[in-house]
């Protein structure tokens, strides 16, 4: 059987490349593994005349889609022929790996527990459960699936979201690109909310959700699709200006009827984030 042979790369949460010498051709590889891969040690040796004769690095690339927390270089001290002139020698990086979020929603589960069991009297009825703020993360994106599947979303209802990965066809993203924040298109709440009605334009000025690595910075320097022209054009995945990561979420067993939801644009060119609105009476 060759189901053991690959034409292309499968998902990598690193790679590691050797005899990589030339720095020209470096940088260009750099940039461009930067598009997945936020974090890249490069150049890496010990450089002087016994060691290298001031000539070439060890070759060694390492790229990670995790933060890097330490590394170390150690050369050979034995060589012979042409390997006198690379400070060849072995690479050692420790990287995390912690889901940090993922952390922090169950904490999130255990404390509102603990508050609602500390404070409830004998005669109290639980009508509803709130739950809001910047989650960090979307439903859409492939970098927060595994988030989106976080038991959180057993407890809790999104109502702009139909499934883990799927969002209501209303629902529209609230983080907002960074590089355009300032746009005096959007400079007003008027502004705003007519860049925010139309899909192709909201691409302009609100991130995508199809974040393949979640970081600030990869986040922070999204741009959206454009042509050749430079033009924008519609994310064929449905994807465009759908980065929702404000949520207000009502506990599954409140007696919660949700009457309206909507996106405010009051604080145009004073937030980063789209505020989220959402009314709901109470059954008796």
């Amino acid at each position: 059987s060759d189901n053991h042979i690959m034409t292309h790369f499968p998902k990598l949460d690193f790679l590691c490349f050797q005899e990589i010498w030339d720095r020209d051709v470096t940088e260009i590889l750099v940039n461009e593994l930067k598009k997945v891969f936020p974090w890249i040690l490069y150049d890496v040796g010990i450089t002087n005349f016994t060691g290298n004769f001031f000539m070439l690095n060890s070759g060694l690339l390492f790229a990670c889609r995790y933060p890097i927390l330490a590394a170390d270089f150690k050369k050979f001290t034995h060589s012979w022929t042409q390997c006198k002139f690379a400070s060849k020698g072995l690479l050692m990086v420790k990287v995390r790996r912690r889901k940090i979020l993922d952390k922090q929603l169950n904490q999130i589960l255990q404390w509102s527990d603990e508050f609602i069991s500390k404070t409830k009297a004998a005669s109290d009825v639980v009508k509803f459960t709130i739950l809001c703020g910047d989650f960090n993360f979307d439903n859409m994106s492939p970098a927060d699936r595994e988030l989106s599947k976080h038991k959180i979303f057993d407890v809790y209802e999104d109502e702009a979201r139909i499934i883990s990965g799927r969002d209501k066809e209303w629902a529209i993203g609230t983080e907002m690109r960074q590089k355009y924040l300032h746009d005096p298109l959007i400079s007003t709440p008027q502004g705003l909310a007519v860049a925010l009605s139309d899909p192709l334009l909201r691409q302009q000025y609100v991130v995508d959700g199809n974040i393949e690595v979640s970081t600030l910075s990869n986040i922070c320097k999204s741009e959206p699709q454009r042509d050749a022209d430079g033009n924008l054009v519609a994310n064929t995945d449905g994807s465009g200006g759908r980065r929702r990561i404000d949520y207000i979420l009502y506990r599954k067993d409140s007696q919660v009827r949700v009457e309206n939801y909507r996106y405010i644009t009051r604080l145009a060119r004073l937030t980063d984030h789209v505020p989220v609105w959402m009314e709901f009476s109470v059954e008796s």
